[in-house]
C-alpha cells in the first residue's frame, strides 16, 4: 500500500482536471467548478470525506482559484491544494506512528501533532486486528541512535563526508573517512546499513548503523563529486539482473520479500501462484545473494542470468551425497 499517494487520490485527480481546463483557455464558473469536483470526486457517496476540501475550494480564500470573477473563474499560479487522505490512509498513519522507528523521521512534536489530529477522527483500534511480530529484535532506537541516523541522513543531502569508528568481527576501526551513499532497511534483520564510498580504497563499503561510533561530519580535502562516484558504482552494477521464480510454499515469497529488501527488486505473481522474482545487484553484494538464494532449498529457481545457474548447480553436485531432508524434493 503507498500511503498518501497524489496521483491516486480522486481529490486531486478531479482538481487537476479542472485546471487543466481553465488553464487551456475554458471559462468554468464557481458553481459549475465546484459540481465538476463534487461528481467527479464521487462525494455524494462520501459526502463526511470530502466535505472539509470542498468548502476549501468554495471559498473565497481558497488557495487555488481567483473568485473575484465567480462567472469567469482564474487558476492561481503555484496554488495550494489542501490535501485530503482517505480514512484507510488515516489508519495507516496510525499504525506508522507507532512504529518504533518513527522519531527517526520526526520531532515528538510533529508526532503528537498527528497523534492528535488523528484522535478526533475515532478511528478503531487496529491493534485488536493486526499484530506486528518483527522476527528479530532489530535496532535499538536510542537518542544516540537517532542523533546518528540524522547525521548520516544529512550526509548525505549535503554531499559530506564522515568519520567514524566503526565495530567489525575483526576488531575496532578506527577513524574511517566514508561518504554516504544511501541508507538500507533490512526487514528481515530489522537493522539499518549504511552504503557509503570509501576513498581510501576505492570502493564502496557497507555498514550498519548500530556498529558505527563517532559519528562526525568530516572537514577533508578529499573532494570527488558525487557524480563520479555514482558514475564508479554503476560501471560496477550486473548487467544483468538476477530471475528468480519464488514458489508458493513454506511462505517463500513473503521470505523473499524480507530477506532481499535491502536490494533494488520487483515482485510479480504468476497464475500457478508463484511469484517472478528480478533482483538488481552490485556485483560486491553478489556473494551475500549468492547464500541467501541458497537458503530456499527447492523453493527457489534461478532463470537468469545463466553464470549464476551454473554457480548454484556446480554447489550443488559438491552437495549431492549428502541426504535430503524429509519433506525437500530433488531437482
Amino acid at each position: 500500500m503507498e500511503l498518501i499517494n497524489e496521483y491516486k487520490n480522486r481529490y486531486v485527480l478531479a482538481l487537476s482536471a479542472v485546471l487543466n481546463r481553465l488553464s487551456n483557455g475554458k471559462t468554468l464558473s464557481k458553481s459549475e467548478i465546484y459540481a465538476e469536483i463534487q461528481e467527479a470526486a464521487g462525494v455524494e457517496k462520501h459526502a463526511a470525506f470530502g466535505a472539509d476540501f470542498l468548502e476549501h475550494i468554495r471559498s473565497d480564500t481558497g488557495l487555488l482559484f481567483d473568485f473575484s470573477d465567480n462567472t469567469r473563474v482564474q487558476p492561481v499560479r503555484n496554488g495550494k491544494i489542501q490535501f485530503p487522505i482517505s480514512r484507510g490512509e488515516k489508519l495507516y498513519l496510525l499504525m506508522i506512528l507507532n512504529s518504533k522507528y518513527i522519531p527517526l523521521f520526526l520531532d515528538q512534536s510533529e508526532i503528537e501533532s498527528l497523534r492528535h489530529a488523528l484522535e478526533k477522527e475515532k478511528l478503531p483500534d487496529m491493534s485488536r486486528y493486526i499484530s506486528v511480530c518483527p522476527m528479530r529484535k532489530g535496532d535499538d532506537i536510542t537518542p544516540e541512535f537517532i542523533q546518528k541516523f540524522r547525521l548520516v541522513q544529512k550526509a548525505i543531502r549535503e554531499n559530506r563526508y564522515i568519520r567514524y569508528d566503526n565495530q567489525t568481527r575483526q576488531g575496532l576501526l578506527k577513524g574511517m573517512l566514508s561518504r554516504p551513499l544511501r541508507i538500507e532497511f533490512s526487514a528481515a534483520d530489522q537493522v539499518f546499513r549504511i552504503s557509503m564510498w570509501n576513498p581510501a580504497e576505492g570502493r564502496a563499503v557497507k555498514a550498519n548503523l548500530r556498529r558505527m561510533r563517532n559519528v562526525q561530519a568530516a572537514e577533508t580535502d578529499t573532494v570527488q563529486p558525487v557524480e563520479s562516484i555514482h558514475k564508479i558504482l554503476s560501471s560496477r552494477q550486473a548487467s544483468e539482473p538476477i530471475c528468480l521464480r519464488i514458489r508458493n510454499r513454506r511462505n517463500a515469497p513473503e521470505r523473499a520479500a524480507l530477506l532481499f529488501s535491502m536490494y533494488d527488486t520487483t515482485m510479480k505473481p504468476l497464475e500457478n501462484g508463484d511469484w517472478l522474482m528480478q533482483l538488481r545487484y552490485y556485483e560486491f553484494d553478489k556473494q551475500e545473494i549468492f547464500r541467501h538464494i541458497l537458503s530456499f532449498g527447492p523453493s527457489a529457481e534461478v532463470l537468469s542470468p545463466a553464470e549464476l545457474i551454473e554457480e548454484v548447480q556446480t554447489h550443488l553436485k559438491q552437495y549431492q551425497h549428502f541426504s535430503v531432508p524429509q519433506g525437500y524434493e530433488k531437482g
